[in-house]
């Protein structure tokens, strides 16, 4: 027997639910192209999706859900950020923006 199949969704509540009570404080939690996930409504990147939606739902409950105190901080990284949904941006959420650009001929010796 198989066990069925578990959402995007359930693997990010079950993966920060244990990042909050097993880590060791500081821990930082690192997202790559969160716009894959996190792109506003009809951005021009395809329909709707619902399992994106899902993923992304409940990774803003569960960032919600951290204590300010709690040690644990997450980092997200878009060359997009032009998609991103707005409840991503929100305070307590992705609200701090750092932009790298690209490094220019003397940046690359």
């Amino acid at each position: 027997m198989s066990s069925p199949a578990r959402s995007a969704g359930d693997t990010v509540r079950d993966f920060l639910e244990k990042t909050k009570t097993k880590a060791k404080a500081p821990c930082i939690v690192f997202i790559d192209e969160i716009n894959v996930v996190g792109r506003q409504h009809g951005a021009g990147l395809g329909g709707g999706n619902d399992e994106r939606e899902q993923t992304i739902n409940q990774l803003l409950t569960e960032m919600d859900s951290f204590a300010s105190n709690s040690g644990v901080i997450v980092l997200a990284a878009t060359n997009r950020p032009d998609v991103l949904d707005s409840p991503l941006l929100r305070p307590g959420r992705f609200d701090r923006q750092v932009t790298i650009d690209r490094p220019d001929v003397a940046g690359h010796v």
